[in-house]
C-alpha cells in the first residue's frame, strides 16, 4: 500500500510540483496542495487461489483561497482536468505490480475543495495451501485388468 501511495504522489509532484501530505496535517497546511489519503481495503474471492483487492483511495486538492476564503473554483476545474489526465491509462504501476483503476469519482469535501475517490483493483495470489501432498495421500500405482470380449 505505501508503495501504490508513493507512486500516486510522485505523479502528482510531476504534474504539479505542490505540497503532497500523506498523513492529516489539521490546522496550517499550504494551499496549494494535495492529500492523500488511503479509506479501505475490501477483499473480493476470485476462486480458492486467487483474490482481488479493491483499494480505495482519495485524493483531496486544496486550491487557493479567493480574498472571500472560498477554494478557487477555476483553479479546481483546471487542477482536475490534470488529475484525470494523470490517471487516464487506467493502471498504475506500483513497484513489479500493476494496480488496475476501475472507477474514478469526483466531489467535494465540506470546505468546498474538490476531491478524487480512486477504486483500484489489484489482483493477489495466495499460498497454495491445498496442494495434495499436505492433505491427502496420492495414488501410487493403477492396476487394470485386461479381458477380451
Amino acid at each position: 500500500m505505501e508503495e501504490l501511495i508513493k507512486t500516486i504522489a510522485i505523479d502528482l509532484v510531476k504534474e504539479f510540483n505542490y505540497y503532497i501530505y500523506l498523513q492529516d496535517v489539521g490546522e496550517g497546511f499550504k494551499r496549494p496542495s494535495f492529500f492523500i489519503q488511503h479509506v479501505s481495503t475490501k477483499q473480493v474471492d476470485i476462486n480458492r487461489r486467487k483474490y482481488n483487492n479493491n483499494i480505495l483511495i482519495k485524493i483531496i486538492y486544496f486550491a487557493p483561497l479567493s480574498k472571500h476564503q472560498v477554494p478557487m473554483k477555476l483553479d479546481q476545474l483546471t487542477a482536475l482536468e490534470k488529475l484525470k489526465k494523470i490517471f487516464l491509462n487506467m493502471c498504475i504501476k506500483a513497484g513489479d505490480d500493476w494496480v488496475r483503476i476501475s472507477d474514478m469519482v469526483v466531489n467535494y469535501t465540506e470546505d468546498k475543495d474538490i476531491f478524487l475517490q480512486l477504486t483500484l483493483d489489484k489482483e493477489e495470489c495466495r499460498e497454495d495451501i491445498f496442494n495434495n501432498e499436505n492433505n491427502l495421500e496420492t495414488m501410487k500405482n493403477i492396476y487394470m485388468r485386461e479381458s477380451g470380449i
